[in-house]
């Protein structure tokens, strides 16, 4: 911790003998982010800055279209540099981890994603603003006054309205709502990371105020479309005794204070010649849970069993914001006398059973039960967590030697 202070310390104090010109650096290291289909309309930007970018002071929040040499002509012109910057193909500002905003300062409430021409919107905007006012004789006559308040300082009848609509726009709660099409998201823009290196000045033995560098960093993005609440499945790793699992999930607000998490096995494999309380077909199946060798207190988070609505699931308890989990599999069996095409082993169809007591067998592994079960190796299965509360992965394959 001593050792990153004075990093931070020696990053942003350093003598300078007078000020600068802009040090813009275009960075090799490439970052992935994702464009979060939000299901009630629009689009965010959810991702994760550089952890050491907050030790150097940078402060790391838009994303940008703009090239470095557009950039030095924004700064060359600012006397401070500017904490935002547009995504021009958009006329949107974008920040991350945020629901972002219009440019143009007058529409604050329309989802940037949608627009065609932002000046249609503003004008359909309006006149879906005055058919409100007008069935309102409460609003009518605020925005009358209001239109007379203009019009006695100086503005035009029609600028004088124009403006008076502006306070408007929320009141009656008018939206409108024209996304974007996923195709014109754009997939690649930069994270905009911005600083000041302030000039240290000798004889006086302090530093300058207001005689500082600007310093930007700008890291290539690339951006995938995911659906909200999409579980993105990171790593997957087979180990003897368990399958690790490394995941997150695209929040569009704060992490819930806790999630509850079920795995699905799609396709499920026969056991051969494995009796099982008589049921005509016994599959093979996995379950998640906190794994054998590893503390269910992440720190950040906590894992645990339990249920919820009658049904059982492995939940994630959050401590703090979280955005990467894991998790483990363990494999079990599932007895039914219909054909099953997908199986949950906490959450059985109604005459189905299960066996998971595997979680505590600590003699478990992999190759012994399948042997127990008849099944040849190598084994794929086919996997996918789902959540109650929406959240659900893209089906991954495991494949057990």
């Amino acid at each position: 911790m001593l050792l990153a202070l004075i990093a931070l310390v020696l990053s942003v104090y350093v003598p300078m003998t007078a000020k600068g010109s802009p040090i813009i650096k275009v960075m090799n290291t490439s970052l992935s982010m994702n464009w979060v289909k939000l299901r009630r309309g629009g689009y965010m930007v959810s991702g994760k800055v550089p952890e050491h970018l907050s030790y150097a002071d940078f402060v790391c929040d838009y994303l940008t279209d703009l090239g470095a040499e557009e950039i030095k002509n924004v700064l060359d012109t600012e006397r401070t540099p500017p904490e935002r910057l547009p995504v021009v193909s958009l006329n949107a500002y974008v920040r991350l981890n945020k629901i972002p905003h219009l440019a143009n300062p007058e529409i604050y409430y329309i989802n940037p994603t949608l627009g065609e021409d932002y000046k249609e919107i503003a004008k359909e905007l309006e006149q879906k603003t005055l058919e409100v006012i007008e069935k309102d004789p409460e609003l009518m006559s605020k925005f009358r006054s209001l239109v007379n308040e203009f019009a006695k300082n100086g503005l035009a009848p029609s600028q004088a309205s124009k403006e008076a609509l502006k306070y408007f726009f929320n009141s009656p709660k008018v939206e409108l709502r024209r996304w974007l099409p996923e195709e014109k998201l754009p997939r690649k823009l930069y994270l905009y990371c911005h600083r000041t290196l302030y000039r240290f000045d000798p004889k006086a033995g302090h530093v300058s105020p207001g005689k500082g560098r600007t310093e930007v960093r700008l890291y290539p993005v690339e951006l995938e479309v995911i659906p909200e609440g999409f579980i993105n499945i990171k790593s997957v790793e087979v180990l003897d005794k368990d399958i690790r699992v490394v995941f997150t999930i695209a929040y569009t607000n704060k992490a819930p204070r806790s999630v509850p998490l079920d795995l699905v096995t799609v396709d499920p494999p026969l056991a051969k010649g494995f009796s099982f309380k008589g049921y005509r077909y016994v599959y093979v199946g996995g379950y998640l849970y906190y794994g054998a060798e590893t503390n269910p207190n992440r720190g950040s988070y906590v894992v645990y069993l339990g249920s919820l609505e009658d049904k059982f699931y492995t939940f994630i308890a959050h401590q703090d914001a979280e955005t990467t989990y894991e998790l483990y599999i363990r494999l079990g069996y599932y007895g039914s006398n219909e054909k099953r095409e997908e199986i949950s082993l906490w959450n059985p169809y109604k005459g189905d059973a299960y066996y998971t007591n595997t979680a505590i067998d600590m003699s478990y592994t992999h190759k012994k039960f399948l042997s127990l079960l008849g099944v040849d190796k190598p084994v794929r299965f086919t996997f996918k967590i789902v959540s109650p509360q929406g959240y659900e992965s893209k089906p991954f394959v495991v494949t057990i030697k």
